[in-house]
Order: C-alpha cells, then sequence, then structure tokens
C-alpha cells in the first residue's frame, strides 16, 4: 500500500512482459568511486510473472572486453578515471552510476547478445541488511556461514586472511571469486523465496538505507522507467538538483588489492555562511585513515596487500552541488588538488595518493550551493565498508 514501493514494482515488473536484469555484485574491498570491482555479475530474469536468479559469474565471463564505441567515452572520463570507462569491468571508477550502469548493459550485450532492462548494484553490505531483515543465514559451499551480523567482514576481510593470510591455499583465487559469487546468489535466491511469503513492504527500509548510502542502486533501460527510479531517488547518479544541494566525495583505489577493508573516509561539514547571492558556503573537511595493523601487515600476502605494501593508493573527487561551486582547497600530503569538470559538474581532483597506516590525509575546502538555493547542504558518497560494518 506504500506508494513509493507501488510505484517502484511496477516500474521493475513492467506491465507483465518479460524481463532481463543484469546484477552487479560489487566488491568493496577493491573501493570504487561507485562501489566497488563488479568481480561477480547475474541475471534476474522475470519469466511468466516468475523471478529466477541464475548463477552469477566471474565479471570477465559476463562483460565484453571493450566498451562498445556507442558509449562514446570521453576524453575527459579518461583522464579523470584513469581510463576506465574503456573497459566495461571498469567502468565504476566513474562516480556517476547511470553512466557506469550503461556501459555495464553494453558490455553484457556486446558479450551475451541480449539487451537488458536494468542494471541492479549490491555491495555486501546490501546482502548483510537483507539476512537481517529476513532473520536468515547463509552456507557457502566451503562451510562459511553468513548471516545479519557477519557478512562484510567474512566477505571483505576474513575470507581474504583465511585465503590470502600467512599459509598458502591452493587455487585461493579461483575459490574466493566462487565464494562471492555463492554469497550473492543464495541471498538474492532467499530473497525472492521470502518474497513469495511475505510482503514487499516489509523491506522497503533496508532498500532506502542502502539506496541512501549507494550499496544498492538501480538503472533502467527504458528513459520513461528511468526518470521514475530518479524521481524515487534510486539511481545513484550525480547530483543535478540545485534545490537539492550534494556535496560528492568519492574514492577510487587503483592498486590491485584488498585494502578497501581498511580504508575510513570522515566527513565534515561545518555551519554554512549565507552570501549576498542568496548561495550558501559550506567549510568541509574530508579525512582518509588507513587502519590496518602492523600485524595485519604481516599475516597479509601480496594479494590483499597490492604493491604498495598496506599503503591505499588511489584518486579522491570532490564535487560540487548542481549549480554551486568548490574552491579553497588544502591537502595535509601538499597534494596539489586540480579543478575540473564533469557532468556540468565543477569538482577538485585529487590525483593518485598514497594512505598509511597511522598518517591520515586530510583535505579541507569550501562548497558553496547554487544562488538563491538555501536548502540544507548533504554529502554522496562513496560507501566504504568501514562506515557499514
Amino acid at each position: 500500500k506504500n506508494p513509493e514501493v507501488l510505484s517502484a514494482v511496477k516500474t521493475i515488473l513492467g506491465d507483465g512482459e518479460d524481463r532481463v536484469y543484469l546484477v552487479a555484485a560489487q566488491n568493496s574491498a577493491e573501493i570504487r568511486a561507485s562501489g566497488g570491482f563488479p568481480g561477480a555479475m547475474g541475471v534476474l530474469r522475470i519469466q511468466n510473472g516468475n523471478l529466477a536468479m541464475q548463477d552469477f559469474k566471474k565479471v570477465y565471463d559476463v562483460l565484453a572486453d571493450y566498451t562498445p564505441g556507442v558509449a562514446k567515452v570521453t576524453a575527459t572520463e579518461n583522464r579523470l578515471f584513469h581510463g576506465g570507462l574503456v573497459f566495461p569491468r571498469d567502468a565504476d571508477f566513474c562516480p556517476d552510476y547511470e553512466r557506469v550502469a550503461y556501459i555495464w548493459s553494453l558490455g553484457y550485450t556486446a558479450r551475451q547478445g541480449e539487451a537488458v532492462d536494468g542494471v541492479i548494484s549490491v555491495t555486501p553490505a546490501f546482502l548483510q541488511k537483507m539476512l537481517a531483515a529476513m532473520d536468515e543465514e547463509i552456507k557457502l559451499f566451503d562451510g562459511t556461514v553468513i548471516n545479519g551480523k557477519n557478512t562484510v567482514r567474512v566477505l571483505q576481510r576474513d575470507l581474504y586472511f583465511d585465503y590470502f593470510g600467512a599459509e598458502y591455499v591452493q587455487n585461493s583465487a579461483v575459490v574466493l571469486d566462487q565464494l562471492f559469487s555463492d554469497a550473492a546468489k543464495k541471498t538474492m535466491q532467499r530473497f525472492m523465496e521470502n518474497l513469495e511469503i511475505g510482503d514487499m513492504t516489509t523491506y522497503l527500509s533496508v532498500a532506502k538505507e542502502c539506496i541512501a548510502d549507494r550499496t544498492l542502486m538501480l538503472w533502467m533501460a527504458e528513459e520513461s522507467e528511468q526518470a521514475v527510479i530518479k524521481q524515487l531517488g534510486w539511481h545513484g547518479g550525480l547530483n543535478d538538483d540545485p534545490e537539492k544541494p550534494q556535496a560528492g566525495v568519492y574514492f577510487n583505489c587503483t592498486d590491485a588489492s584488498k585494502m578497501g577493508w581498511f580504508l575510513n573516509m570522515d566527513t565534515q561539514m561545518g555551519e554554512p555562511v549565507k552570501n549576498e547571492d542568496g548561495s550558501c558556503t559550506y567549510p568541509i573537511t574530508v579525512t582518509f585513515s588507513n587502519i590496518i595493523t602492523d600485524q595485519e601487515k604481516k599475516d597479509a600476502q601480496y594479494y590483499i596487500l597490492g604493491r604498495h605494501g598496506g599503503a591505499i593508493n588511489g584518486s579522491a573527487y570532490f564535487f560540487a552541488p548542481a549549480g554551486g561551486t568548490v574552491s579553497d582547497f588544502i591537502a595535509s600530503n601538499g597534494v596539489h588538488i586540480s579543478l575540473d569538470t564533469y557532468k556540468d559538474l565543477q569538482l577538485g581532483f585529487m590525483d593518485v595518493f598514497n594512505t598509511i597506516a597511522g598518517k591520515p590525509v586530510t583535505v579541507t575546502y569550501n562548497v558553496t550551493t547554487a544562488p538563491g538555493v538555501d536548502a540544507p547542504l548533504e554529502f554522496s558518497k562513496t560507501p566504504t565498508v568501514q562506515a557499514y560494518h
């Protein structure tokens, strides 16, 4: 009976026709601006009113190797996002989920020969919250049990130390990929089983919470359907409404590692100053911290630590709200933050830097809303693992 739920369900299910959705399980241990490396992808099919979740497979087997030319990847995107949008699997270096999902859909169609009606993105945080809401637990094929309390830690940390810790385990990378896929598929299947006997509105609060922190995002291929998703605020796109200003703070780990677990990204917003043109200027402080311990560095293999020996290597993006500006950047590590523009939004771009354990990197700057806009400024952020662990 909730109008928001009914609108979303009607949009997703359509008018009774069959539907195909690509589901991306993003791995936040390999953190990226829109979530994490989409190591596993599955297909959700709706046929004759029945929902069926197919097996998750490695992204390399699901998407094309290169992004089709119709996507028209720009020079600005190559500069800001490390050339990642040229490869569908790396599209989520971009913080604009609408752009990411579109490229994923193109990559799927190019590889599999069928179009999708939409793309759904989930992280282990969403899986944990859904298991908690269902009061369920899942046993993975190696005997590991995940539930509404431990899923994030198990999938984003513990399994890596189990298989890539001090002792060598044969075929570790293959087994871990399969475990991640197993967790995603079984949780989604359990969710659909519960839907058959429960009321979908039971999960609305969980979905809205996950949508708010970008651990669940949805994109529809049909423009009119995507317009509904945007109206609901479920799209994960960049801020395009000056009347609802958002300061975007996004991070990409540019190293092949599992250091995302150890990243803290603290954001603080000071009291605004009202300007003569009716805009408001907010002082912002963002602190990047690496919480890995000396013992964890000793216990972890290269697969976890990456080529920087346990430092978190990445880039940061500080977006202005629609119609607004960012200014006066100061980084504690002395790294220059350059001004740029993407999707008509001004941003500060902090190119590759290291965050070492015990040596946080702090960035201070000002965010100014569009003229005449005094609605409270909010944050839109890359969901770090520690933020929801």
